[in-house]
């Protein structure tokens, strides 16, 4: 952590450890440079994270597009409404 934040020269932290300069420099570089993937849902990755999120807008619209015809039509009532927002179906 001492790396990390530069709060001693990877120099010292390597010679306190036993280890040699290059590894602790070659670490703290990994870390810095893949810190934002330790965070990252893996079960997920990207592209799968990215279909759901499309697949999950192309139902709502769906659902709005469904609704503003009834409404249009004036063939919507409170509980369908109702029910369309509670995630029931008709």
């Amino acid at each position: 952590m001492e790396a990390i934040r530069g709060e001693r020269a990877v120099v010292d932290i390597a010679e306190e450890h036993g280890l040699h300069p290059n590894q602790v420099a070659l670490w703290r570089k990994k870390l810095l440079d893949g810190s934002v993937s330790l965070f990252e849902d893996k079960r997920l990755g990207p592209l799968k994270h990215k279909r759901t999120k499309e697949t999950m807008n192309e139902n709502l619209y769906r659902e709005i597009g469904q609704l503003a015809v009834e409404i249009a039509r004036g063939r919507v009532s409170r509980q369908s409404v109702r029910r369309s927002t509670t995630g029931e179906r008709a």
